[in-house]
């Protein structure tokens, strides 16, 4: 079995598209609770940047808490999401590192 599976670069969309996205897949589950104030939060990061804030919060802890409530997610959506999500993690960690 062949997979036409493609490495998802990081965030080639703002926050708020993704988390759009985690909301229409994910919201009506009751389990999404735990994730909904960070997914909600993100609705309103029209940017691509981690190292930006959402009031004193900076993006890429939120979206590591994010990550953390997602656990009970699945799916094919689920899965590219959360690659895509890592993926944009450690990328900002990496560029991070460099910078110092």
């Amino acid at each position: 079995m062949t997979s036409n599976r493609v490495e998802p670069r990081p965030l080639d969309r703002d926050l708020s598209q993704v988390a759009t996205e985690i909301v229409n897949d994910y919201g009506n589950k009751e389990s999404f609770y735990a994730a909904m104030p960070y997914a909600f939060a993100m609705l309103a990061c029209h940017t691509r940047d981690l190292g930006a804030y959402y009031y004193d919060d900076q993006l890429d802890e939120m979206v590591i808490r994010l990550l953390g409530n997602l656990h009970q997610w699945r799916g094919q959506v689920a899965r590219r999401v959360k690659e895509e999500l890592r993926a944009a993690l450690a990328d900002y960690q990496q560029q991070r590192k460099k910078e110092h």
